[in-house]
């Protein structure tokens, strides 16, 4: 244990806390913390690297949107996901009211419809009241003292491109039009110009789309201090998550598999890039069609590949990098909210091997699976996805041939690809194979 962390402000000694005190970060503005023990006669002196630390007067401001299709198709599906994005954001401290929640299904911090008017006021007027202390909203009994801060725009539903042009996006706000991507980039333009000259004008931006061709969307995104995250490249889809359960035990299935595991990295207090690297590593296993075909440029065989944008050149990446100017470099150290005052969240348990690739000859009717984890004494059980050959997930019945928690061995037949994860909250998994001689 440190005696004594001492805490700079612009290259000045602000202040020290001895012996682990609490010490109030009073001042908005970036911190650098330095750790240091003093010599003793049983022990040498220590001094910590320095780190900084961004001090904000608020964890940022969100829109949530959930879009839906003429048919309402999916809708309970992208509200369960929506919803459970809402609940991560209040968690990493942003508060009710910083935070417009729109949808067709009423819910815990519902703010309204979906409307293309809607998505508008909240983008110029709304966001910009936020984070704009000068700003005058136009219905005075609304307006706010604005504050420095981020600003999170997400939106999950139904999504594709253009008919007569497949390199703009739309996104689905039935019985409004669609709203392109030409038209939502206009707005962040016109919002982030208005911040210009404001105490928000360093803060970031962050689109984070869930809908199929999401990648469409990202050339008329991208910008300066923006980070554009698409679940789905602009020619693929974007699919839904395993069943699961509603609030009330009935099957309901997650309505956007990306967006909920990258969120569930959120959760973590992990950062942009690493939540984006997690997220998306669990979604091409998920999606992998198992036929070891693979695909330009990305080379595998997953039919699912989400992508970020962080240093505006509008092409996004799948595989990312802490190089200067590729897209990573500047999520590495990006965050989203701020992590709850009673404690950081528990680590992971991350397996760290699993059995090799298996053969079943043609008298074979079972095989041993086993998987090694990094920390077994907080495991009690592993979850098994067992998948058909050239498993299909815009075809998910039947989706596994086995899906569940094992306390030990699993003995399945007629297998292809094995899914395994610890049982926790945001785990990587670990896949192996199966082939079988079946005459």
């Amino acid at each position: 244990q440190y005696q004594c962390v001492k805490f700079y402000r612009s290259n000045t000694n602000y202040n020290t806390a001895e012996g682990g005190q609490p010490f109030d970060f009073d001042v908005v503005g970036e911190w650098t913390l330095s750790a240091e023990y003093a010599a003793t006669d049983e022990y040498s002196g220590s001094t910590a690297a320095d780190i900084s630390i961004q001090v904000v007067p608020t964890a940022g401001y969100a829109i949530i949107v959930q879009g839906r299709v003429q048919s309402g198709e999916g809708m309970p599906s992208h509200h369960k996901t929506a919803s459970s994005v809402y609940d991560i954001l209040k968690n990493r401290q942003l508060l009710d009211d910083d935070i417009q929640y729109l949808s067709w299904l009423f819910s815990d911090g519902w703010d309204g419809d979906p409307s293309k008017a809607n998505i508008q006021d909240a983008v110029n007027v709304w966001a910009r009241d936020k984070m704009d202390p000068d700003f005058a909203h136009p219905v005075p009994e609304m307006d706010t003292q604005g504050q420095a801060g981020d600003l999170y725009i997400i939106m999950i539903n139904h999504g594709w491109t253009d008919p007569l042009d497949d390199e703009e996006g739309i996104f689905y706000i039935y019985p409004d039009d669609p709203l392109t991507s030409t038209e939502l980039g206009t707005w962040v333009d016109e919002l982030q110009d208005n911040l210009a000259e404001t105490v928000s004008a360093d803060r970031n931006i962050y689109l984070i789309l869930g809908f199929c061709r999401a990648g469409a969307f990202m050339e008329d995104l991208a910008g300066s201090q923006r980070v554009v995250i698409a679940s789905a490249a602009k020619d693929e889809s974007s699919h839904r998550g395993p069943q699961d359960v509603d609030e009330n035990g009935q099957p309901l299935r997650d309505g956007e598999y990306f967006i909920s595991e990258f969120f569930k990295n959120v959760s973590y207090g992990k950062s942009v890039k690493q939540c984006f690297e997690e997220a998306t590593l669990l979604t091409e296993a998920f999606t992998s069609s198992g036929s070891a075909k693979t695909n330009a440029p990305y080379f595998d065989d997953s039919i699912q590949h989400p992508l970020l944008n962080d240093n505006g050149d509008g092409l996004g990446s799948n595989a990312l990098s802490s190089e200067f100017g590729e897209d990573g470099a500047l999520s590495e150290y990006l965050f989203i909210g701020a992590s709850p005052p009673e404690g950081n969240d528990p680590g992971d348990v991350l397996i760290t091997q699993v059995n090799p690739a298996q053969f079943l000859g043609i008298q074979d009717t079972s095989v041993d699976l086993w998987a090694e984890v990094d920390d077994p004494t907080d495991l009690r059980l592993i979850w098994v996805e067992v998948k058909l050959p050239n498993y299909n997930p815009e075809d998910p019945l039947p989706e596994y041939v086995m899906r569940g928690p094992v306390w030990a061995t699993a003995r399945i037949h007629s297998i292809s690809l094995i899914r395994l994860a610890p049982i926790r909250f945001s785990i990587l998994p670990r896949t192996t194979t199966v082939d079988m001689y079946r005459p």
